[in-house]
């Protein structure tokens, strides 16, 4: 019989939480990995343009305000740089924020905190489906 070479196991997407507030980093991590995501954490943009300069992230849920650069002007320059392929973002506030992002988020969903897990969840499998399928 020929060799058909299996599909080797491929690992889990990487999720980038960037989130002022460790709580919440916290919250979001435990949830995605309970999920079966691979996590990565980072507090501000600074932190998190390294940690995608070191391996580019499955997809990115981001906090709008948060010290030295919202979230808004961090995706922004991210996907102005040529060298970093797509990521599907979620971008995540405060319901006080929210109008203040609408229109901005660049087509990307916007979840307001409180978050709801289920929510969560389902929007981070539709994002990741929906750029595989791209």
């Amino acid at each position: 019989e020929p060799f058909v070479p299996q599909p080797r196991p491929s690992e889990p997407p990487k999720v980038l939480i960037i989130d002022d507030s460790q709580d919440m980093r916290e919250l979001l991590s435990l949830h995605l990995r309970n999920a079966g995501y691979r996590i990565v954490t980072a507090e501000d943009a600074v932190t998190a343009g390294h940690a995608v300069a070191e391996s580019v992230p499955d997809l990115i849920i981001c906090d709008f305000k948060m010290p030295f650069m919202d979230g808004v002007d961090f995706i922004a320059a991210l996907r102005a740089d040529a060298t970093i392929p797509d990521i599907p973002v979620i971008f995540i506030t405060t319901r006080e924020h929210a109008a203040e992002l609408a229109g901005k988020t660049f087509g990307f969903p916007l979840l307001t905190k409180p978050l709801v897990v289920d929510d969560l969840l389902a929007r981070v499998a539709g994002q990741l489906r929906r750029y595989a399928e791209a």
